[in-house]
Order: structure tokens, then C-alpha cells, then sequence
């Protein structure tokens, strides 16, 4: 081998060398700061997509260090949903809910008994059959990825369908989740990232990067991070391509027969200012506009008496605390407890009066 080539290949065999050593202390520091989990929850692969009907790949389980302050465990069972494992087709005698959503339904920052979703299960422990609540949540994405969600989620045959929004749904139409998630899977099944995938996804040094991603991402967003007084109505591009979403949605649920419950989940700026956001009025009136009464759990976090920090993980994150979820939980326990077109049979709670609906139900099925 000529000389020069000889050269050429020991300063590339330097150079990866080097490459190595500084990614390799890299790792190293950053785990020994805490500045990023080694490990993160991995979206379905290509793979598993088309065999389970959640959007994370079945079987992990993990703590998600994410936040540094707020470290929670994970477990992601064999059918891409968070939780405990269940069987994909219904049992006799069960009563399923397909509970979809963004973070504020998968429960950032909480453990799995923490959840929206969970706590709405024990809620309803006393009904009749027995009540299986999916979360279905999937963080990050609004109602054009929650509608896929939905219409996934149909296969494991739900009795009753519940979609919860929150202040920044709007503002995440324009990230395109669906699409991005598309995208990724196609990206991690061919070479040569398919080669290194699973060594990166385990690296503190990929994970800090995808979190100041994400976190600068957040921040060129219009979302609810001003208080509700405060924050803009979405631009009319936004809210039409939500009520286009939320029509399709509709239209999924009346072919399947399905019944449905919407809610609306406020930002902790919305409970300390005690009033509506615009965006938050706006949704209302549009599921209103569309035969739907949606369930405000801005109103049970307000009626509850707990301060705004009692309810969110202030100062650490603006999700809420599971004593937040509780409250949630009881309000749409309420609704779906008395929901016209069920076969749930649920004990009345002590002071309701008989033929008054506590909390808003959908006033129609489509």
C-alpha cells in the first residue's frame, strides 16, 4: 500500500478514534449530570405497527428521566398501550374505554397508577360490568394523530370512546405528528440507522439532544404558556384544520357505533386565572355545534378548592399532579357513569338528584 494512502487511513482510523472518545465521554458526563435519561419510550416500529394497535413498541419497561425533578416509571404493555396487560379481545363481562389524548392523557411525569385514565378505572370501580379504562394517550400529538389513535384503538373493541384536549392541541397541529411518526419508522427499519438504532435510543447523549429539540420546538410555538386571559385565539388555519379533525373524528365514531365523551383539559394558567381560555371557549363551542355537551374539568379543578400548585408539578413542569387527576377522574367518572346508549350500570353517587346529569355528556351519538 502506497505511503500516502497509509497516511490517509491512519488519520481516518485517528480521527474515528477520537470521534469515539470525546462521544464517549460525552455520555459519561451527561449521565454523571443528570442532564438526560439513557433511556426514552420507544414509538412503535415498523415492524410491530401493523400488529399492535398502539403507538408504542409493545413490552418496555422504564423510568422516564426526561425531567431530572420528576422521574417516573413507565411500562408499555404488549399492545403499545401504557399499563397493565389485558387481552386484545374483550372478555365477557368487561366493559372497555378507549381513553386518547395527548401528555395530559398519558400522564407525563406520573406513575402508571397515576394517570387520567387509571384513576377514571378506579372511579368506576363500582359499575357494572366491569370497567377496563386504555390509555391510549400518546404525548405531543393532537386530533389528527388522536384520530388515527381512535381508529386503531377500535380493533380492541371499545365500549365507549373518550377524547380529551388540552390548551396547546391547536398549536400542535402544524408540528404534523402523524406524518413525523410516519417518517421515523420508515427511517429506523432501513440502513444504516436500522444498524444503530437500538444503541442510540439507549444513549443520554441522543436523548439530550431530541429534549432541546423538543423543548425548542415548544418554544417557537403559540401555545398555553401565557396565562388564560392572556392567549391568543389560534389563527383560523389552525382551528379549521381542527374542525376538520375533530368531523372526521365524529364521523369514525358514528360509523362504529361507538358512544363518545369529549373533555377539555385547562392549562395551570387557565385554573389560576379561574376563566376559560379562548381557545379553550372555542373548543367547547365547537363540540357544542356538533350535539356534544363537553365535559369542562376546568370546572371540577375549580369547584375542588385545591390551589393551582396542589394540582400542577409547579415549579417543576405544568402537567398536573395525580391529585389533579383525581379530581378529573371523579368528573368524568360522572359523566360516563350516566352516559344515555351504555350497558354500564354505576351506583348514584349520595346528594346527585335523580334525572340531573352532574357533569356534561355527549347530548347525541354519531
Amino acid at each position: 500500500m502506497p505511503r500516502s494512502v497509509q497516511r490517509v487511513v491512519q488519520n481516518l482510523a485517528m480521527l474515528v478514534i477520537a470521534v469515539a472518545v470525546a462521544v464517549g465521554a460525552a455520555e459519561v458526563a451527561i449521565r454523571f449530570a443528570g442532564l438526560a435519561s439513557p433511556s426514552g419510550i420507544a414509538f412503535v416500529s415498523a415492524a410491530s405497527f401493523d400488529r399492535v394497535p398502539g403507538l408504542f413498541e409493545p413490552n418496555q419497561v422504564l423510568t422516564d428521566g426526561r425531567n431530572a425533578a420528576l422521574p417516573f416509571a413507565v411500562r408499555i404493555n404488549e399492545l403499545g398501550y401504557r399499563g397493565a396487560s389485558f387481552p386484545r379481545s374483550k372478555p365477557s363481562g368487561e366493559f372497555r374505554i378507549l381513553f386518547a389524548g395527548d401528555s395530559f392523557t398519558f400522564g407525563d411525569f406520573v406513575e402508571d397508577a397515576d394517570t387520567l385514565p387509571a384513576q377514571l378505572e378506579r372511579a368506576l370501580s363500582g359499575c357494572t360490568p366491569r370497567v377496563r379504562v386504555v390509555n391510549a394517550g400518546v404525548g405531543g400529538s393532537s386530533i389528527d394523530t388522536e384520530r388515527h389513535v381512535i381508529e386503531r384503538g377500535l380493533t380492541i373493541e371499545p365500549d365507549l370512546v373518550v377524547l380529551n384536549f388540552y390548551e396547546n392541541d391547536l398549536a400542535d397541529l402544524a408540528g404534523h405528528f402523524w406524518d413525523e411518526l410516519a417518517s421515523n419508522r420508515l427511517r429506523r427499519s432501513r440502513p444504516p440507522l436500522s444498524w444503530v438504532y437500538g444503541t442510540l435510543r439507549r444513549s443520554a447523549l441522543v436523548s439530550l439532544v431530541l429534549n432541546t429539540r423538543s423543548r425548542w420546538r415548544a418554544r417557537l410555538r403559540e401555545d398555553a404558556q401565557v396565562p388564560a386571559g392572556v392567549q391568543p385565539l389560534a389563527s383560523a388555519t389552525a382551528r379549521e384544520a381542527y374542525a376538520s379533525n375533530f368531523e372526521q373524528v365524529l364521523d369514525l365514531i358514528g360509523r362504529s357505533g361507538v358512544p363518545f365523551v369529549f373533555s377539555t383539559y385547562p392549562s395551570h394558567f387557565a385554573h389560576a386565572a379561574g376563566e376559560r381560555s379562548q381557545n379553550l371557549r372555542w373548543v367547547e363551542d365547537e363540540a357544542r355545534r356538533r350535539g356534544l355537551t363537553p365535559v369542562s374539568l376546568l370546572d371540577a379543578l375549580a369547584s375542588s378548592g385545591a390551589s393551582t400548585e396542589q394540582l400542577y408539578l409547579l415549579p417543576h413542569d405544568g402537567h398536573p399532579r395525580p391529585r389533579g387527576y383525581t379530581i378529573a377522574a371523579k368528573a368524568l367518572s360522572d359523566a360516563v357513569a350516566h352516559l344515555p346508549g351504555t350497558r354500564l350500570q354505576c351506583p348514584t353517587p349520595q346528594n346527585a338528584t335523580p334525572g340531573r346529569q352532574e357533569t356534561g355528556v355527549p347530548a347525541t351519538t354519531r
